[in-house]
């Protein structure tokens, strides 16, 4: 069976800080990494363990990607994808 997960980055801002650049295409860093963190315990509860994963090229999306995979424990590729 196959399945599609989204999961969408962390925060760009830290809780309490006035967001004063937003946009899908600003190039903003993670400031948290626990939503990603726990996106990937949450996978590996439910034994999903991705074949693929695909990301836009933006860095807090990128970074994302980066944490799920290190809280699952795998090492894969991430596809970049121009489209979001």
């Amino acid at each position: 069976m196959k399945r599609l997960v989204v999961i969408r980055h962390g925060n760009t801002f830290l809780p309490g800080e006035t967001p004063l650049r937003v946009g899908c295409r600003t190039d903003l860093p993670l400031v948290e990494e626990e939503r990603g963190l726990a996106a990937g315990r949450y996978l590996a509860r439910m034994d999903i363990i991705p074949d693929r994963v695909v990301a836009a090229p933006l860095l807090r999306t990128v970074q994302t990607a980066r944490l799920v995979l290190r809280s699952l424990g795998v090492e894969r590729i991430i596809e970049k994808t121009d489209v979001f």
